[in-house]
């Protein structure tokens, strides 16, 4: 898993990929796969504080 980590991150490192992927509305990180995570899980409560509060429900 390391390796394709590093593999990635390399990618997202050359201009011309990132300059493809910002164009496209992306933001390029290249982060750890723990960093990755951790945004996740933080994401994941923060859009659930905002949908309990707007009461917004799955379909």
């Amino acid at each position: 898993m390391m390796k394709l980590n590093r593999e990635i991150v390399a990618m997202l490192n050359v201009p011309e990929v990132k300059e493809r992927l910002m164009n496209d509305g992306a933001e390029p990180v290249g982060n750890t796969p723990e960093q990755f995570g951790d945004f996740i899980k933080s994401d994941i409560a923060k859009w659930g504080k905002v949908f309990k509060t707007a009461g917004i429900k799955p379909e």
